[in-house]
């Protein structure tokens, strides 16, 4: 059923599936994205999920400095909460690809968070968008 599932969700898309370690590669608008399923999977969201091998979890948008959450607006709750990886949010209608762009998207806030704290903070001109994505990768 999975196979099933994943030819027709990459139907015209370059993927690799791993049938050992139960998980499925490819890329999603120049990043990589991997995604290790659940053996219910449709059924189960991904267990977890890694864009350009930055694993997305709780950890990665709380273990953040206060001044880049006061940023995002986290309260009670964070991206994770809210998107299709949480079981609540979870429909077996949902692709990786809606995961992904989800994914991405979220990912990309927390980055422009960081960038806008530290532009603040140090009072630099703005950088070109390719150097900040680097150098935010490693935070």
């Amino acid at each position: 059923m999975l196979q099933k599932r994943l030819r027709r969700e990459f139907k015209n898309r370059p993927h690799e599936f791993n049938d050992e370690l139960n998980h499925v590669t490819f890329d999603y608008q120049g990043d990589c994205i991997v995604a290790h399923l659940s053996p219910d999977y449709p059924f189960k969201p991904p267990t977890t999920l890694f864009i350009n091998g930055v694993e997305m979890s709780h950890a990665y948008f709380y273990d953040r400095p206060k001044a880049v959450k006061k940023e995002l607006g986290f309260t009670d709750c964070c991206h994770m909460c809210q998107s299709f990886l949480c079981s609540d949010n979870w429909s077996p209608c949902i692709t990786l690809h809606d995961v992904a762009e989800q994914m991405v998207e979220y990912r990309r806030t927390v980055l422009q968070a960081h960038y806008n704290v530290y532009i603040r903070k140090s009072g630099m001109l703005p950088l070109l968008d390719v150097h900040v994505n680097r150098v935010l990768d490693f935070i």
